[in-house]
Parts: C-alpha cells; structure tokens; sequence
C-alpha cells in the first residue's frame, strides 16, 4: 500500500513539473529577462556511508561504522526559486554480519552498490527569505541500481569457517569426530563467495538489478553565491529482498522476514553552479534603473537631459541651468541675461533679423511644433510641392544608423518620438526615420527641427513605392536650387533631389541633447520583452511594427506601438497578452525619457 502511493506521488510530480517544462519552453522568448530560462547547471561531488536495513540483525539495521566510504556526482539544475531537479550518480558498499551461536544462524555479506536516478529537492524557498545562509530541504527521487553480494566463507588458505557454541571459529564443524585437533582460525574479511552462484535457498539466479524510491531530508549551506555544502540523508525504499540473498522464503535458520530490504545514504557535498545566475541578471536590471551616464547625480531614468557636459550645473531634472531662459544653457550662453522673449541664435545671443536665419538649435519648452514655426518662419505664398516629386514618392528624415548597441539615454529620446520608424540595414545596423511627407519642404522643416534636439547630422532621404534605397541616410536630398522652403531658408540641391554625402555613421554618444528636449505629449509603447540574447525573427513574427533596439550594454529591448492614450495601449498590451507574449507590459515616454506609469497617468 505505502509502495503504491509512493509511485502515485512520483507520477503526480512528474507529470506536474512536465507540465510546467511545456509552459516554460513555449514562454521562454515572450517573457523578460528575469523569467526566461538560461542554462544554469549545478555539478555536485561528495562523499557518503551506506547503511543496510534488511532481514540481518535482530534491528536489522547496520551502523554505518560497519560500511565504507562511497562518493556521489550530482547535475541539477533549479526549476524555480524553491525546487531543484538532479540527475544523481551512487557508488558505495553495503554489509552486515550475524553470529548467533544459539540459533547456528551466523552469515555475513557484503554488496557493492551502483545506483542513478533522477531526484526532486524541495528548500522552502517560497516561504523563507531570499538571502539566507541556511536552506532546509526535502527530497523524493527515483533510481535504478545493481547490486553485487558476496559472503565470506574460507580463509585466505581455503578452509570454511565453522562457528562453535563458544563462539570461536575452527576449520572443523564442533560434531565432527576429529573435533578435538581443529585449529582456530580467524575471519579475513574477503568476501570471495557470490550469493546468487552458492544458491543457498535454491533461488536460482535472481536478478540483482532493482528499482528504488530515495526519500531525503538535510540542510544546504549557501558559502556563496555559486557555492553550496549539503549535509543529508535519505532512506532507500527498494522493490527487491535479495540484497543480502534472505529471504522469508530461505532455509531453516537462514530464513528472513516478509520485508523488502532497504538502505540509508548519509552524504555530505559540495557543489557549484555554473552560467549566469539570476541575481545577477538582476543587478543588470537595477543598474540601469540607477545608472548616471554623465553623472551629475541625477539618474537616468528621471534626467530629462541625459549627456550633461561633465562639471556643469544641473537642476533638480538633470538640465543644464538657463538663468534667462532662452533655451541656451549658461554653459554655452554668450550673451547669459538676454532680454525675456528674445530670439536667439545657437550662441544665445539676441538676433534682430529673424527672416532667414535659424535662431535656435533646441526647442523651446512649449512643443516641438511650435519650435519649427519660430525656427523657420513661414511664406505662405511659396509653392509647397518640390519639383519632379510624384504619388510614388515620399521624404522622410533620417536620424542615422547605428552600429551596434545605443546608450540607454538615446533610446528613451527615440521611443520619445510618435512616428519614429526602424529599418534594419544589416545584422549590427539599423536606420532610425521619422515622418512620411509628400512634401519635401514639410520633411526638410521635420529635419531642421530632429537638428534643434540634437539630432545633428538628420537628412531627408526618399522614400518610392515603400521602399527606402540602399544609400538612404548617405545620400541626402534638398529642395532645387534657388526655390526657397515655407521658412524663407534657401537650401541648394538638384534636379534629381540628391546630393552625395559623405558615409558618416552615427555615434550615439554624439547625440546627447544639452538641453531640455521638448516633445509634444506622451508616447505610450507596449514593451513585448528585455533579452540579454538577441531574439529570432520568428520571435515576433505575428507583430508588424516591432521595434528592436539594442542598448549599448549589449541589452535587447523589443517594443510595439505607439499610442497618445493610455487606454489603446493598456489593450494593445492585452491583445498581445492573449497571444503569449507573457512579458507584454505597457512604457510611458516624455520629452526624451522614460516616466513612471503614475506620472503618465496623472496620479
């Protein structure tokens, strides 16, 4: 009945934690980085003493004085926080000696043990804290072992032991006639008889190969962080009686009881986990979430003007001081006390004539758009169609191509931008665009504005049939020669719209905004997932406008959508949950830098 339920409860397990294997292998791309799964093995060695508990002794249970050192090798690998699944290897010998003079019943065996199997261990860690130094722990397993017993019969010399009522050992039976010249001899220990080849009881030859069931307890020492010592035991339930070849069924003195023969296992070991752990995993997370790339103490993920200049002075918001509030920090203000509403050049100093010239190279603290309309002034009587443009065709702006990883700061200014679009270009390089116009005049302002936030080197690049060129961003195009834009700036160009650049890739570190960036509203994104591995295509395969950015510390951070409320997005967020991306969580962006939830939500 008890082997029963213990086979019921082994199947139960496994059938649960097979369960939760299918669930964790279907989810490993769509969760984060916290819960995807990394290969994290755990090698374990050790040294343990068998006891045998069988139809020997009147206890029939062995002190572990009577067995020799054996050793375990153990691979496992953490499941979840608070369980453990082991492949486990077990060499050891076990024994047992019996001398009864009044019963005549005097054996002895010994069996070498050769044992594997799977084990689930149990450490509470669902309910202790996370960092402590001792873990408690339960076990249940199953294995297949091979057992090789042998007795000791003769002395090195060959003669049989014969056990007289006085307790001595002679190489005559004590009835024999000759009694009186038998010689005393001595045990030697040397198991030289196979139980199963003598056939004492006439078993015949029995298997000694068997299944067992080992059930443990113990407490593991947490050294460190990698490095563990477990102290335990556990008791092997097997399904066989012949371990020490007696049986209930054996002759005369030798027979045995109706119980299956079973041993304990007391190990002490150490072992080492290998590949990234999950703290620290972890402590990537929490130091970006504190990281102060220009450390002016300020961090990232409340400055509102990442890539401050090193030394100078910030606000409670990261931004560089502006005592007159011309959106020219001090730092850089020729003229520092400019008069309240003046317009200024990228120096900060007041310009009279604002017709033709770009008096400023940031945005102003009320909205991008109002900053292009004081940038370039308008001419309404200016024909706003370039020549030569066509239905095919259309003008977006090119922020650059980045190689490689971004800083964590530029990211959050691009996810800043509404309309802001991702082309890859190659395996480590991707063309960042915003806009779509018909209108080159209309791209060219959108241009002039990416520069005034410190998107320096933005071109318009041509767009046909929904298709961007191979040289997009390296080739730049700008109006015909001659014909004035919608702001009265003159920009030269040809007959086709291109003119041949230089091939400058772009750094992200050269484009840290010095001042405080101006974006109109809030920009809510749908985070699909965080990866410290790039993700196949296939990984999102069913989402058209994914946007996969790589930060600088070799993090890939993929996200959805772009939306000014924060409703659509909550049920794009759950549109995606449907479909199984488990790490699906809603982002909120303003003014180039990612804000909490409540902020964006007003609360």
């Amino acid at each position: 009945m008890k082997l029963n339920f213990i086979t019921f409860f082994i199947l139960l397990n496994y059938i649960a934690f097979s369960q939760k294997a299918t669930i964790d292998s279907n989810s490993v791309s769509n969760n984060s980085p916290s819960n995807k799964f990394s290969f994290r093995p755990e090698l374990g060695l050790g040294f343990c003493k068998l006891s045998f508990y069988g139809d020997m002794y009147d206890k029939h249970f062995s002190p572990p004085s009577k067995n020799k050192i054996g050793f375990d090798i153990s691979v496992g690998h953490a499941l979840t926080d608070y369980l453990k699944a082991d492949i486990f290897f077990l060499y050891g010998k076990l024994s047992a000696e019996e001398r009864y003079a009044n019963t005549g019943r005097n054996l002895n065996f010994e069996s070498q043990i050769i044992s594997g199997g799977l084990n689930l261990q149990y450490n509470f860690g669902n309910f202790l804290k996370k960092e402590r130094m001792l873990s408690p722990y339960i076990s249940l397993g199953v294995e297949i072992f091979q057992f090789n017993s042998k007795t000791d019969l003769k002395d090195k010399n060959g003669n049989i032991y014969c056990y007289w009522a006085d307790g001595s050992i002679r190489n005559l039976p004590e009835s024999d006639i000759n009694a009186s010249g038998a010689t005393e001899l001595q045990r030697d220990f040397t198991y030289e008889t196979d139980l199963r080849a003598l056939n004492a009881d006439g078993f015949g030859n029995y298997s000694n190969i068997a299944v067992g069931v080992p059930v443990g307890a113990g407490v593991i020492f947490n050294l460190s962080d990698r490095i563990k010592l477990k102290a335990g035991a556990a008791m092997h339930f097997t399904f066989t009686d012949y371990i020490d070849g007696i049986t209930e069924k054996s002759i005369g003195a030798r027979a045995g009881n109706n119980k299956k023969d079973n041993f304990t296992v007391a190990a002490l070991s150490l072992s080492y986990t290998f590949g990234k752990l999950k703290k620290e995993e972890s402590e990537l997370f929490n130091e970006l979430e504190n990281a102060d790339e220009d450390n002016d103490k300020i961090l990232d993920f409340n400055d509102q003007c990442p890539g401050t200049p090193k030394g100078v002075s910030v606000d409670s918001k990261g931004c560089p001081l502006d005592k007159d509030k011309d959106n020219v920090p001090d730092y850089r203000d020729d003229e520092p006390e400019s008069a309240k509403g003046a317009m200024v050049d990228a120096k900060g100093v007041t310009v009279k004539d604002v017709d033709t010239t770009v008096v400023q190279q940031s945005a102003p603290k009320d909205s991008l758009v109002t900053a292009s309309d004081k940038i370039i002034k308008k001419d309404k009587k200016k024909n706003t169609k370039a020549t030569g443009a066509s239905d095919n065709v259309e003008y977006m702006v090119s922020l650059g191509s980045f190689e490689k990883g971004i800083p964590d700061t530029l990211m959050k200014i691009l996810l800043s931008i509404p309309d802001m679009e991702i082309v890859e270009r190659s395996a480590n390089s991707s063309e960042y665009l915003v806009g779509n116009y018909t209108d080159i005049y209309k791209a060219e302002k959108r241009k002039q504005e990416m520069n005034a936030i410190g998107f320096l080197k933005a071109k318009v690049v041509l767009k046909e049939k929904g298709k961007l060129p191979k040289n997009a961003g390296t080739n730049e195009l700008k109006p015909n020669k001659g014909i004035q834009t919608k702001s009265n700036v003159t920009v030269e160009g040809n007959k086709s719209h291109r003119k041949n650049a230089k091939n400058e890739r772009l750094k992200g570190k050269n484009y840290y905004p010095e001042t405080n960036i101006q974006i109109p509203g809030i920009v809510f994104r749908v985070q699909v997932g965080a990866f410290i591995e790039r993700q196949p295509k296939s990984f999102v395969k069913d989402i058209n406008d994914i946007i996969e950015i790589i930060i600088g510390d070799g993090l890939y951070r993929y996200t959805s959508g772009a939306f000014d409320k924060y409703a659509q997005a909550d049920a794009y967020k759950n549109e995606l949950l449907n479909k199984g991306y488990a790490g699906a969580y809603v982002t909120a962006y303003k003014n180039g830098v990612r804000i909490p939830m409540k902020e964006a939500l007003g609360k």
